[in-house]
């Protein structure tokens, strides 16, 4: 940084400098007191812009009024009288009458001189004024100083000295010169408004998958490419668990209590965190962890266990036995926060709270793709983050998105190769034209394997189908898929009455990596050796208005009669008649001969 933007900086952001060196009609001057109260008035931006240009004058100032408080800021003051003394004399020079517009240029050198010795980082190496003073719940800091030693006007540099992990940007030290006055009116309260650009997270990323990491898993996008863009979904099975983190940043002064009525209550009295799915197919399942990212993940899980309270959490229902959904799968983590005085349970789990307090926490939670997921149908799941202040003056609401999720699926029919009719009881197994990647680039079945639905979802991420096999399919009780290298361990699918059958909840993968292997035929139709490819990719299921079914046909084992028919008598009795005739002809003809 050069000579003109550090001084630019201190100017812009923190100047209320002037005093006993100020000549001339100075807006700020002296005030000759024993002691003088400061007050930091800190406040929090979201970006520079909303910084800049914003003078500070020693006297409350309105404009910052619709700015947020930041509390639990912390500053330091030290008395900076004799380096600022020589700083001026030193830009003033050998000049022993200097003129207003010297001395206000030995003013301005003398605070570039300060602001390039001492930074936040960097402090004097004298006793600090007093001990660290952190801003209160209104984002104030106060000091009382003396204005003269020895009958000499002093300086003093306020540093900060800790900021919450949610503050991007610090304030720049702020430089006070004693006495001061505004517009001719002598201050024994100055007021000061160092700034902070502050940071509210809130991001939710699938694990595995976080924004900007490299991907190399299979996924789909709109035009059927495989490979990873913002409208990618990632392909899954029925049966995954799938692992999601929010990242949400505590407010500052999380921990505070302030007085209302005739007690106190928490500054807080909400801080949730809400997750909810676009569709079903999904169940929620549970909350993994608590951890805090910038302390190398820590996990504080058992620190804010009885803190919380699970909420509306939705999803598959139980009803006679028989399981459905209709509402997709969510959940809210409730932080047990309330506006009413004098709640101990509030007040413990602010207490809980409070040494995060603008740290960046995380919560990990996990999700399976259930049996009701609709094949090519995208499933998504948004996050929301609430915080709000008991006396509903800061209200604060952040959504974000996670990647998209899909299952593949195709539609079948078995036919009558004459008649085109449906055809009832073929049985098949699925087998594996190709490895079988999962949305992380890992071989989870290879060529020539089965697939094996089961009765249990997989119990760990990125693992298999649990529970018992399913010997034959059942789309709707399914609920995990493990790939198997014997034959005989395959699900087997069966056609229904009108010929129709379906498989769900696979894996896309590449073109004809999947075969239909028909197993049994109907009864008096022979069994098709040859495999049917088929492709489970983007679109390839089709919708129920819409159905995109891959045709198998067979045909019959020989020539059968219908039931009720003359059967096979009637072909015997036209053979006993063409033989009689043949007979007959040939004995007439001998006969002839034998008269010629």
């Amino acid at each position: 940084m050069n000579k003109k933007k550090i001084w630019m900086s201190l100017m812009l952001i923190l100047p209320v400098i002037t005093g006993m060196l100020t000549v001339g009609d100075a807006n700020i001057s002296a005030l000759e007191t024993d002691s003088v109260e400061i007050t930091l008035n800190k406040k929090a931006f979201d970006s520079d812009e909303a910084m800049q240009n914003i003078q500070n004058t020693g006297v409350a100032m309105p404009e910052f009024d619709k700015a947020k408080p930041l509390p639990g800021v912390g500053f330091t003051a030290y008395n900076v009288t004799e380096e600022f003394g020589k700083a001026y004399k030193e830009a003033l020079n050998t000049n022993s009458a200097p003129s207003a517009d010297e001395q206000k240029k030995a003013m301005e050198a003398a605070q570039e001189k300060l602001a390039q010795l001492y930074t936040n980082d960097k402090l004097p190496s004298s006793s600090p004024v007093s001990a660290e003073v952190k801003t209160n719940v209104n984002g104030q800091a106060t000091f009382n100083v003396l204005s003269k030693i020895d009958d000499k006007y002093q300086s003093y540099m306020f540093f900060e000295t800790f900021s919450p992990s949610n503050v991007k940007q610090k304030a720049a030290p702020m430089l006070v010169v004693l006495p001061v006055k505004h517009n001719g009116n002598l201050l024994s309260k100055i007021q000061l408004y160092p700034k902070n650009i502050v940071k509210d997270d809130f991001n939710k990323e699938m694990v595995g998958h976080e924004k900007g990491s490299s991907e190399t898993g299979l996924a789909v996008n709109e035009n059927e490419e495989y490979n990873v863009t913002v409208d990618s979904g990632y392909a899954q099975t029925v049966g995954d668990q799938v692992q999601y983190y929010v990242d949400f940043t505590v407010p500052n002064g999380i921990g505070e209590s302030v007085d209302y009525e005739n007690g106190t209550r928490t500054l807080f009295d909400q801080l949730n965190i809400s997750d909810k799915m676009n569709t079903v197919g999904t169940t929620f399942t549970k909350i993994d962890k608590f951890t805090v990212p910038s302390q190398n993940n820590k996990e504080i899980t058992t620190e804010l266990t009885d803190h919380y309270t699970l909420t509306n959490v939705t999803g598959p229902v139980e009803s006679n036995g028989t399981w459905s959904q209709t509402d997709p799968s969510g959940f809210k983590v409730q932080f047990n926060l309330t506006n009413k005085v004098n709640d101990e349970t509030s007040k413990a789990t602010a207490k809980a709270l409070s040494p995060y307090s603008g740290e960046t926490l995380r919560i990990y939670y996990t999700i399976t793709i259930n049996e009701f997921a609709v094949p090519d149908v995208y499933m998504q799941n948004g996050a929301i983050y609430e915080f709000n202040k008991s006396d509903g003056s800061e209200y604060h609401k952040d959504e974000s998105k996670a990647p998209k999720l899909i299952v593949g699926g195709k539609r079948f029919k078995k036919i009558d190769g004459s008649s085109k009719n449906g055809l009832q009881g073929a049985e098949f197994v699925i087998q594996l034209n190709k490895n079988i990647k999962d949305n992380q680039g890992k071989i989870v079945g290879q060529s020539g394997q089965y697939v094996q639905y089961t009765n249990g979802p997989a119990l760990e991420l990125y693992g298999y189908g649990t529970g018992n096999k399913q010997d034959i399919y059942n789309t709707e009780t399914a609920q995990g898929v493990r790939y198997v290298s014997d034959k005989n361990d395959a699900t087997r699918v069966i056609s229904d009455a009108k010929g129709l059958f379906v498989v769900k909840g696979l894996l896309y993968a590449e073109d004809n990596a999947y075969a239909m292997i028909e197993t049994r035929s109907p009864e008096g139709y022979a069994v098709v050796n040859e495999k049917t490819d088929f492709t489970i990719n983007n679109g390839s299921y089709g919708t129920d208005e819409e159905p995109l079914t891959k045709e198998i046909f067979n045909n019959r084992e020989g020539f059968l009669p219908s039931t009720g028919g003359n059967g096979i008598y009637a072909y015997v009795v036209v053979g006993a008649l063409v033989v009689l005739a043949a007979s007959i002809w040939f004995f007439k003809s001998k006969k002839q001969e034998k008269n010629i």
